[in-house]
């Protein structure tokens, strides 16, 4: 059996490392996560049960002092490394996690679908990088033989398995007839955002607060969350607490946001999805958008056009392939690492 350690570097990786490392325990492998104390991901580690040492933080928006964050916090990783002994390190686009994996000469595989992110250091040091396949069949990554395509989109590693809840609605004070709209500022912290996503969600924000509908935002920061306390009402509500994010989405009936992995997990479960996101496009999203599942917003213009109501009913037909596929493609990469030590 192997030792796999997994580095949770965002809020998101919690949802897609969590039914990984149920299902590697399952195989019966040894998993320890490391945590970022960055945007509720101790809080909704501890939440589902998973134990996990926080090591390092959020630095900051300016891009000195997300090098030296990134620098130190592998720094710190490396030192808790030390007298432990694993096969494979496993991460979504940690930075850390791939350079204190290198500087140990522990193999390691991390994964990321935005073919725009800066690759540069995961290319120099990662043993193994995983994408999405389409990625793979556009030609979109250089002939490297560090990357490997996975069948799907990543959300559907955990999307699997999601069943959702029919009181979900009711715990968040939402009556069925409502409309609920789930709203996500952009990521202003992100080396990819671009200024114009905050004037749109500006204006999203003033037509939301002037409708009918129960509107609850997902603040990223702590600044966001002052940002925005001010405008709080019973009917735009600012979340202050984790919460099951998939059970969220699906509950919604629109979501508009600044992101990625939010936006298709709604597309994925049938939930409208309007982008206000003003970098260089996924092309997965493209994919999406062609499908019509995907709605892009250009400007601030174009707004007043979202449609606000309820979306028809629908079922999700999403299986464990993908995660099947995942847990084989570590077990065998960590047996390669432990042969070649």
């Amino acid at each position: 059996m192997s030792r796999f350690w997994i580095d949770i570097d965002n809020l998101p990786h919690v949802t897609i490392f969590d039914p990984l490392l149920r299902e590697l325990e399952a195989r019966g492998h040894t998993v320890e996560l490391t945590v970022r104390d960055f945007a509720f991901s101790v809080e909704r580690l501890r939440d589902l049960g998973l134990p996990a040492t926080v090591i390092g933080r959020h630095y900051g928006k300016a891009t000195w002092r997300k090098v030296a964050g990134t620098l130190w916090r592998a720094g710190q990783l490396t030192r808790w490394l030390g007298g432990r002994s694993f096969d494979l390190a496993l991460s979504h686009g940690s930075r850390s996690a791939v350079l204190a994996a290198a500087w140990r000469g522990l193999p390691s595989v991390t994964m990321y679908d935005y073919e725009h992110v800066s690759t540069g250091l995961q290319e120099r040091f990662a043993s193994r990088i995983l994408v999405p396949g389409l990625l793979m069949e556009c030609g979109v990554f250089p002939d490297n033989p560090r990357y490997e395509g996975y069948p799907g989109y990543k959300e559907e590693i955990y999307l699997g398995r999601f069943s959702p809840d029919p009181g979900f609605r009711q715990q968040l004070e939402c009556p069925e007839n409502a409309v609920l709209v789930v709203l996500r500022p952009p990521a202003r912290a992100a080396h990819y955002h671009d200024p114009r996503a905050e004037t749109i969600f500006q204006a999203v924000v003033q037509r939301l607060r002037q409708s009918s509908c129960i509107t609850i935002v997902l603040p990223r920061t702590p600044d966001e969350l002052a940002e925005l306390a001010p405008l709080e009402s019973p009917t735009f509500r600012i979340l202050r607490r984790p919460v099951d994010g998939l059970q969220l989405v699906h509950a919604a009936d629109l979501v508009i946001s600044g992101g990625g992995t939010m936006n298709r997990e709604a597309a994925l479960l049938g939930t409208p999805v309007h982008s206000i996101f003003q970098g260089k496009r996924a092309l997965l999203d493209e994919e999406l958008a062609r499908q019509h599942a995907f709605h892009f917003i250009s400007d601030s213009e174009q707004v007043a056009d979202i449609p606000l109501e309820r979306k028809p009913s629908r079922d999700h037909s999403l299986d464990d392939t993908l995660l099947n596929w995942l847990c084989a493609r570590f077990e065998t990469l960590a047996r390669e690492g432990t042969s070649r030590s």
